[in-house]
């Protein structure tokens, strides 16, 4: 299994909240930041005051109880024990507890999850083979939530200086998140009427911009659904295709939601990353939402996309404005200890 190491502030923080909880059970110990491995992050205990490590291991349930995650797994590791912590609670990684676990990140990066193989899968937005994001998947499948977690993690690395947010959202209000972020440019378009009138502008804009050089200042459009352009007079359809298509050359890119298996506005080309969807009926034996597999011009990759819980969305908006950024320590506040699944 591939190992991501890391050592940052926040596994140094959520040692020190390991350490304060064996103590609370009268098991001192030592407890050094390790690595993220697979879905967990383990950390090195190492028992002291004539602590039995047999007692640490037997204490596994109460650890996981007053650190507030569903477990641990407390193995023997030589002459110490490897305490291990899941990394996500549900079906892919917390977005905030692993962006502070990665360290600085360079700007216009998104982070989409977890890869096979327990490694976080980062993508520059603007790099040569990835300036395009389109999530397909049926109702449920976790497009929504992939789509803000990608639009979440860009806002937390690049500032507003260089990144504006536009967004379409119709119905769904998915994208609401995003009126609370600096980055956003005017308010969303949540009519058919005004998601015309943004495209229309942003093509225009595209199309004037393809000979000059690409500002500093990316913009990104946000398209929660496509369902509105399935109208037969949906006029909007070719113009969503030609901003995918010249877009990126003029700083101006798209991260999109679809239902349709091959959205007609869709434009295979290299740069266009499709996440689709991995198999969900719904279904108890079905997969969990949340996993795609991930195809570019260059690579193919499975990945289980990380998420945000509704108190991390507003922990987000708090941090941006608090200008935190990627590797630095999660500010502790009563709502973010409980946000990154870690008892403080």
């Amino acid at each position: 299994m591939a190992t991501a190491l890391v050592a940052r502030p926040e596994l140094d923080r959520q040692a020190d909240a390991i350490e304060r909880a064996l103590l609370g059970l009268s098991l001192p110990v030592r407890v050094n930041a390790g690595e993220i491995d697979g879905e967990w992050v383990r950390f090195h205990v190492v028992p002291v005051r004539g602590t039995a490590p047999e007692r640490v291991c037997r204490a596994a349930s109460a650890v996981a109880e007053r650190m507030g995650v569903a477990e641990v797994r407390i193995v023997p590791a030589g002459r110490a024990l490897a305490l291990d912590v899941p990394l996500s609670q549900g079906g892919g990684p917390r977005l905030l507890p692993l962006l502070a676990a990665l360290g600085t990140l360079p700007r216009w990066t998104t982070l989409v999850g977890m890869a096979e193989g327990g490694t976080p899968l980062l993508m520059p937005l603007r790099g040569p083979a990835t300036d395009t994001v389109v999530a397909l998947g049926p109702a449920g499948s976790g497009k929504s939530e992939l789509l803000r977690a990608l639009t979440l993690s860009l806002a937390l690395t690049t500032p507003a200086a260089c990144l504006q947010l536009v967004g379409i959202d119709i119905g769904g209000r998915e994208l609401t998140v995003l009126e609370s972020l600096p980055h956003l440019a005017g308010e969303l378009a949540t009519t058919p009427r005004q998601a015309q009138a943004l495209l229309a502008s942003l093509a225009a804009e595209a199309e004037g911009g393809r000979e000059g050089l690409v500002p500093d200042r990316a913009r990104v459009l946000i398209v929660d659904d496509d369902r509105w352009l399935m109208g037969a007079e949906a006029g909007e359809l070719p113009l969503l295709r030609r901003l995918v298509e010249v877009g990126p050359a003029a700083g101006i890119h798209v991260m999109a939601a679809s239902r349709q298996p091959r959205p007609a506005w869709l434009t295979r080309r290299p740069g266009v990353v499709v996440a689709q969807a991995l198999h969900y009926s719904g279904g108890a034996s079905s997969a969990a939402p949340g996993r795609f597999l991930l195809r570019s011009h260059r690579d193919v990759a499975r990945v289980r996309a990380a998420f945000l819980t509704a108190g991390d969305l507003n922990e987000v908006a708090r941090l941006v404005l608090a200008g935190w950024a990627p590797g630095e320590e999660l500010p502790l506040t009563g709502a973010s200890a409980d946000q990154t699944g870690w008892a403080a």
